[in-house]
Protein backbone atom coordinates (compact mmCIF):
# COMPACT_ATOMS: atom_id res chain seq x y z
CA UNK A 1 0.00 0.00 0.00
CA UNK A 2 1.27 3.35 -1.14
CA UNK A 3 1.68 6.19 1.60
CA UNK A 4 -0.48 9.36 0.62
CA UNK A 5 1.23 12.84 1.44
CA UNK A 6 -0.19 15.94 0.19
CA UNK A 7 1.90 19.24 -0.84
CA UNK A 8 2.05 22.30 -2.87
CA UNK A 9 4.06 22.40 -6.15
CA UNK A 10 6.71 25.65 -5.22
CA UNK A 11 9.17 24.87 -8.65
CA UNK A 12 8.58 23.40 -11.82
CA UNK A 13 11.99 22.06 -13.63
CA UNK A 14 11.53 20.58 -17.06
CA UNK A 15 10.27 17.35 -16.26
CA UNK A 16 10.23 17.14 -12.04
CA UNK A 17 8.07 19.07 -9.91
CA UNK A 18 9.41 20.55 -6.64
CA UNK A 19 6.77 20.06 -3.91
CA UNK A 20 6.36 21.35 -0.55
CA UNK A 21 4.73 18.47 1.67
CA UNK A 22 2.21 19.55 4.03
CA UNK A 23 2.77 19.30 7.83
CA UNK A 24 0.70 15.81 8.76
CA UNK A 25 -1.77 16.01 11.10
CA UNK A 26 -0.05 13.38 13.81
CA UNK A 27 2.68 16.07 13.97
CA UNK A 28 3.18 17.90 17.60
CA UNK A 29 5.12 21.25 16.36
CA UNK A 30 7.70 20.07 18.44
CA UNK A 31 9.82 22.88 16.65
CA UNK A 32 12.79 20.18 15.39
CA UNK A 33 12.27 20.70 11.46
CA UNK A 34 11.71 24.54 10.78
CA UNK A 35 9.97 23.92 7.80
CA UNK A 36 7.84 21.50 5.64
CA UNK A 37 10.05 19.33 3.74
CA UNK A 38 10.98 19.91 0.14
CA UNK A 39 10.61 16.94 -2.54
CA UNK A 40 11.80 16.50 -5.82
CA UNK A 41 9.01 14.24 -7.81
CA UNK A 42 8.55 13.58 -11.18
CA UNK A 43 5.79 16.16 -12.88
CA UNK A 44 4.02 13.14 -15.25
CA UNK A 45 0.43 15.13 -14.59
CA UNK A 46 2.18 18.12 -15.11
CA UNK A 47 1.16 20.40 -12.13
CA UNK A 48 1.72 23.82 -11.85
CA UNK A 49 3.18 26.61 -9.36
CA UNK A 50 0.70 26.91 -6.44
CA UNK A 51 -1.11 23.43 -7.36
CA UNK A 52 -2.09 21.00 -4.54
CA UNK A 53 -0.83 17.34 -5.38
CA UNK A 54 -0.76 13.83 -3.76
CA UNK A 55 2.49 12.22 -3.59
CA UNK A 56 2.26 8.45 -3.32
CA UNK A 57 5.70 6.66 -2.03
CA UNK A 58 6.42 2.96 -1.55
CA UNK A 59 6.48 2.25 2.06
CA UNK A 60 9.24 -0.32 1.35
CA UNK A 61 11.77 2.15 -0.25
CA UNK A 62 12.55 3.31 3.42
CA UNK A 63 13.98 0.04 4.03
CA UNK A 64 16.16 -0.25 0.71
CA UNK A 65 17.27 3.15 1.88
CA UNK A 66 17.88 2.11 5.43
CA UNK A 67 20.00 -0.90 4.30
CA UNK A 68 21.79 1.50 1.30
CA UNK A 69 23.05 4.19 3.81
CA UNK A 70 23.46 1.99 7.10
CA UNK A 71 24.58 -1.24 6.06
CA UNK A 72 26.88 -0.52 3.05
CA UNK A 73 29.55 1.48 4.83
CA UNK A 74 29.68 -1.04 7.46
CA UNK A 75 29.58 -3.95 4.83
CA UNK A 76 32.28 -1.47 3.20
CA UNK A 77 34.67 -1.51 6.46
CA UNK A 78 34.33 -5.41 7.34
CA UNK A 79 35.48 -5.56 3.60
CA UNK A 80 37.96 -3.00 3.31
CA UNK A 81 39.81 -4.76 6.67
CA UNK A 82 39.57 -8.00 5.12
CA UNK A 83 41.29 -6.58 1.64
CA UNK A 84 43.55 -4.71 3.97
CA UNK A 85 44.95 -7.66 5.86
CA UNK A 86 45.47 -9.93 2.66
CA UNK A 87 47.42 -6.85 1.01
CA UNK A 88 49.30 -6.16 3.79
CA UNK A 89 50.37 -10.14 3.92
CA UNK A 90 50.63 -10.66 0.39
CA UNK A 91 52.35 -7.75 -0.76
CA UNK A 92 54.43 -6.86 2.36
CA UNK A 93 53.02 -3.46 2.71
CA UNK A 94 52.69 -1.68 6.46
CA UNK A 95 49.02 -3.06 7.98
CA UNK A 96 48.32 0.96 8.72
CA UNK A 97 48.85 2.25 5.43
CA UNK A 98 47.14 -1.25 3.72
CA UNK A 99 44.13 -0.82 5.69
CA UNK A 100 43.89 3.59 5.36
CA UNK A 101 43.73 2.54 1.53
CA UNK A 102 41.18 -0.49 1.12
CA UNK A 103 38.83 1.03 3.80
CA UNK A 104 39.12 4.29 2.35
CA UNK A 105 38.35 3.16 -1.27
CA UNK A 106 35.57 0.94 0.03
CA UNK A 107 34.05 3.47 1.95
CA UNK A 108 33.99 5.91 -1.18
CA UNK A 109 32.60 3.42 -3.26
CA UNK A 110 30.09 2.62 -0.59
CA UNK A 111 29.50 6.80 -0.49
CA UNK A 112 28.92 6.75 -4.04
CA UNK A 113 26.48 4.00 -4.17
CA UNK A 114 24.46 5.65 -1.08
CA UNK A 115 24.37 9.04 -3.13
CA UNK A 116 23.77 7.50 -6.41
CA UNK A 117 20.48 5.41 -4.85
CA UNK A 118 19.59 8.47 -2.75
CA UNK A 119 19.39 10.65 -5.82
CA UNK A 120 17.37 8.05 -7.87
CA UNK A 121 15.48 6.37 -5.57
CA UNK A 122 14.88 6.43 -1.68
CA UNK A 123 13.82 10.01 -1.69
CA UNK A 124 11.87 10.64 -5.04
CA UNK A 125 7.93 9.61 -5.11
CA UNK A 126 7.31 7.34 -7.53
CA UNK A 127 4.14 8.79 -8.32
CA UNK A 128 2.38 12.80 -8.47
CA UNK A 129 -0.81 14.22 -9.13
CA UNK A 130 -3.67 16.84 -8.90
CA UNK A 131 -5.31 16.39 -5.56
Amino acid sequence: MAIKQHGIVVDVRDQTAIVKLAIHESCDRCGACDAAPLVSVPNSMHAHIGQSVEIQKDPHGDMQLIFIELFVPVLSILAGSALGYCLSISAKIPLPVALTLSISGFLGTGFVVAMKHDRQKGRVPVKAGPK
